[in-house]
């Protein structure tokens, strides 16, 4: 009976543990700030480094998509739309992402240049991050290369 009551207890618990240790340690605009918040001008410097290193990724992601696209089963009219499609996607996201991430540094009010830029930049490493994962699920399912 006490291995059932702790069973029943510490069940959920493990289900919790995990689903925390899948998480990324830095996600969203507030956590990457945190993660680089020594100092301002260093801040910029390490956001500047995690939009760069966001850029890579979406590009793989992109890549990934495009062949995983380029391999399917289908008609090859019906791959090149698909291709077309995701170019036109991402066509709309970099807009859409220069848009959101102006908005998100206009929050900073009246802060120094510095600030609104680090607000600028988390925006669109976090941005970036979401989309590659966005991509890499939605093609996830087709056949590789």
């Amino acid at each position: 009976m006490r291995t059932l009551t702790f069973l029943a207890i510490v069940a959920p618990l493990l289900g919790i543990a995990a689903a925390a240790a899948q998480t990324p340690s830095a996600t969203g605009e507030l956590a990457l700030r945190d993660e680089c918040s020594f100092t301002p001008p260093g801040m910029n410097e390490c956001l500047a480094a995690k939009v760069e290193a966001s850029m890579v990724e979406l590009r793989d992601a992109r890549r990934f998509a495009i062949q995983r696209l380029d391999a399917g089963e289908e008609d090859g009219r019906y791959r090149r739309l698909a291709i077309w499609r995701l170019r036109a996607a991402d066509a709309s996201f970099e807009r859409y992402r220069k848009a959101h991430c102006d908005f998100a540094a206009s929050m900073g009010g009246g802060a120094i240049g510095h600030a609104l830029n680090a607000r600028r930049l988390a925006c669109v490493a976090d941005l970036n991050h979401r989309q590659a994962e966005l991509l890499q699920r939605l093609v996830a399912d087709r056949p590789p290369r």
